[in-house]
């Protein structure tokens, strides 16, 4: 019984009650409600599986679930990273003649056994078939179509391209539609009738898979005693032989690194829809990743499983499957286990992941490339962590993250910010100030609609002690719930009013309550923060930025908590990672600045105040601080064991000067400002610690000693205009006078 036309372009096959042609073995056009069934039918249930709460580093994750579409558009790599278009070998060119796995490469395909097979032996090449001596299956490695055989009638062989964990792989052409290029896959063992019925089965669920990242299959076919599968034949390049090519050329590793993560981003979109409908990949791994023009696919479904059916043997590759794959399935940690892997060999190809790294992060020495990557090794540390529920729980999660990642990467490289907006952090609650304060440290936004959020933000411009009084009074007659959610705005608005003993209090309820919510560990660290326990609060917000490795704001906070406790290095590092990515974390460009002050690094402090955008409320701030920064310098340049030359002294002086010249601020500040440059150079001109030159120019005066008493005095003259009270008007004017050049007195 039939159903109707095919609608493929140049096909003239027939759709049968399958749903899928009798001639070039593509599913029909079908309604919404149709393709659900489909779906129900291959194992899915047509949505997301539902993320929970799960234990990740002694962190409670909670992450949204977000129903991922069937084709995912955006470029590779979120924009970040720009990645040259690849095109591969033709479908004849990619024919190899010596069509024999090697040696090294032949393992018994019993996955109780696994032994050698088929090596040579006392001076005898090995056997391309026969059977297992240990287990007794039998093996073949020889490739079992030639150029010319026709399958189903349909598509012809050209020959193989290379060989897998359950097949080899060959190139052909359908006869039927157009003669495109196809890719047909068959059995490594021809002789194992096992391996062909799980090869038919599978086909029935992989049909429905449709990811403009994953490689498409048209068909499945039996031949003499194997199953095939036809796909999509992509020109494209793997991810394993674009590295070998920027290995051989002495590429950028930098720029390798960025297109690593970016193609493997991508990747993760793939794998978040293949989880959406209950399967797992299983076989990540740069071999099975192809880069195609300027975007990439995955071109193995081989190992592909419905992770409703744990029975049936799953096919990896040791080295990069999850430890505990054999004793729980395929399951979505397993899947992003395989992603983590990936990463690392991309980053780092010397690395022996079957060896001494064969199931665990090696130390960061070991690593070379990821020497100056902390956040991207420490997305490497959760992603392959042994321990499946301290991964990332989902693909979406871990893509996001991995973009974070990759946004401080590009930033460190191209100087050029990459922000973006968090899914799990407010903006800074404060901008920034020369201070530093915690009060600045964004706020985890709430993961399910929170009526607390809202109730807080009515309050606004309330003392925070009457926004403790009305958010309890709303609590105890039932206006919010008692939840999670509204407890992280209860905990920071006690923490604003100074109610420690309170949040301490209602802390240690709420983590017993909800164990490892990484929430309540954030606001730990803020109590640890506000109390003055310092080193304590390292060690909390450490823990996120271990769980959230791309969010700038946890990073943040470890460097508030690093500078309170007196390690201005390692405060300086990462509030330098976070002001590259974001300057509107404008608390970090001020973190930066102090540190660097305080290791005397001064041009360097007012360099990083650059970072701040001329349309932040804090850039008057940052100009003024600038200018502070630069005087502050030469005045202590003025003690006779300074090391500030006279040179350099002058250029801070001119810097200063221009800007306070050059920047918006207002008359008044503007006049305050420029009185205290001139007053800084006078005092450097008196004590001689700059040499006075008339044609060096401060705020438009020369370097000399009237030059900047005539400056004094027009600046106190004009501070005269904004003086409050007539007394006050008239001290300013006798100041302007006191500092009138002599000779014009």
């Amino acid at each position: 019984m039939t159903t109707g036309p095919c609608e493929q372009p140049g096909c003239g096959g027939t759709i049968l009650t399958d749903g899928y042609c009798d001639t070039c073995g593509a599913r029909a056009v079908v309604g919404a409600e149709t393709a659900t069934s489909d779906l129900a039918r291959a194992g899915g249930n047509g949505r997301a599986p539902a993320i929970g709460r799960v234990i990740s580093n002694t962190i409670r994750v909670r992450t949204r679930t977000t129903k991922v579409s069937k084709n995912v558009s955006g470029a590779v790599g979120g924009g970040l990273v720009e990645v040259p278009a690849i095109h591969g070998l033709s479908a004849e060119a990619a024919v190899i003649d010596d069509a024999v796995v090697p040696e090294h490469e032949r393992f018994c395909s019993n996955p109780d056994c696994g032994r050698m097979v088929g090596r040579s032996r006392n001076g005898r090449p090995g056997r391309h078939t026969g059977h297992c001596p240990a287990c007794g299956a039998w093996f073949s490695f020889g490739a079992t179509l030639q150029k010319g055989d026709v399958l189903g009638g349909q598509y012809e062989i050209l020959g193989p391209i290379g060989h897998g964990g359950r097949g080899w792989v060959y190139v052909g052409r359908d006869r039927n539609v157009a003669d495109r290029a196809v890719v047909v896959k068959g059995i490594l063992n021809a002789g194992d009738a096992a391996g062909a019925n799980e090869a038919a089965a599978e086909m029935q669920y992989l049909a429905a898979v449709e990811h403009e990242h994953i490689v498409k299959i048209y068909n499945f076919v039996a031949h003499g005693d194997s199953a095939y599968i036809v796909m999509e034949y992509v020109e494209g390049t793997t991810l394993a032989s674009l590295l070998n090519a920027q290995r051989a050329a002495g590429g950028s590793e930098e720029t390798w690194l960025e297109r690593s993560i970016a193609y493997v981003a991508a990747v993760l979109e793939a794998l978040e829809y293949l989880h959406e409908n209950q399967i797992a990949y299983n076989d990540m791994k740069p071999d099975n990743v192809m880069a195609v023009g300027r975007g990439c696919k995955l071109i193995d479904l081989g190992a592909a499983h419905r992770m409703s059916d744990p029975a049936g043997v799953v096919l990896a590759t040791p080295g990069y499957y999850a430890p505990e794959l054999a004793e729980t399935g395929p399951t979505v940690a397993t899947d992003l286990y395989t992603v983590g892997r990936t990463l690392l060999s991309l980053a780092e190809p010397d690395l022996d992941l079957r060896g001494a790294a064969a199931e665990a992060m090696p130390p960061l020495e070991a690593v070379p490339a990821l020497a100056h990557q902390e956040s991207l090794y420490r997305f490497l540390l959760r992603a392959t962590d042994p321990n499946p529920s301290a991964r990332f729980q989902s693909a979406h999660e871990m893509r996001e993250q991995m973009l974070g990642v990759l946004r401080e990467v590009v930033a460190a490289r191209q100087g050029t910010p990459r922000p973006a907006v968090s899914d799990l952090f407010t903006p800074e609650l404060e901008p920034g100030t020369t201070e530093l304060r915690w009060q600045v440290l964004p706020a985890p936004r709430s993961v399910d609609k929170d009526p607390a959020v809202a109730f807080v933000a009515g309050l606004a411009g309330l003392d925070p002690k009457e926004v403790l009084d009305d958010l309890g009074d709303a609590l105890r007659s039932g206006q919010l719930p008692n939840t999670i959610d509204t407890w992280t705005q209860v905990l920071r608005v006690c923490l604003e009013a100074g109610a420690f003993a309170f949040a301490e209090g209602k802390l240690n309820d709420l983590e017993v309550e909800a164990q490892g919510d990484w929430r309540l560990m954030w606001h730990r660290g803020l109590l640890l923060l506000a109390t003055g326990r310092h080193v304590q609060a390292i060690a909390h917000f450490d823990q996120v930025y271990l769980a959230f490795p791309g969010e700038p704001a946890a990073k943040l906070a470890v460097a508030v908590a690093f500078e309170a406790a007196g390690d201005s290095r390692r405060a300086e590092y990462l509030y330098d990672m976070v002001s590259r990515v974001d300057p509107s974390f404008t608390s970090a460009v001020f973190g930066l600045a102090r540190c660097l002050e305080d290791n005397g690094e001064v041009d360097d402090a007012v360099a990083a105040l650059d970072r701040l955008s001329p349309t932040s409320r804090a850039w008057a701030t940052g100009s003024i601080a600038a200018v502070r920064l630069l005087l502050d310098s030469l005045i202590d340049a003025s003690s006779p064991d300074s090391t500030v030359g006279s040179a350099l002294a002058t250029e801070r002086l001119q810097a200063a000067g221009a800007i306070v010249e050059t920047e918006p601020l207002d008359p008044e500040r503007r006049a305050r400002l420029q009185r205290e440059v001139f007053d800084t150079a006078l005092i450097l001109l008196e004590r001689k610690r700059v040499v006075p030159h008339r044609k060096v120019r401060v705020l438009g005066r020369p370097l000399v000693s009237d030059g900047m008493r005539s400056g004094l005095e027009a600046t106190y003259r004009e501070l005269a205009r904004f003086a409050p009270t007539p007394r006050q008007r008239i001290e300013l004017i006798d100041l302007a006078n006191f500092f009138r050049p002599t000779s014009i007195r």
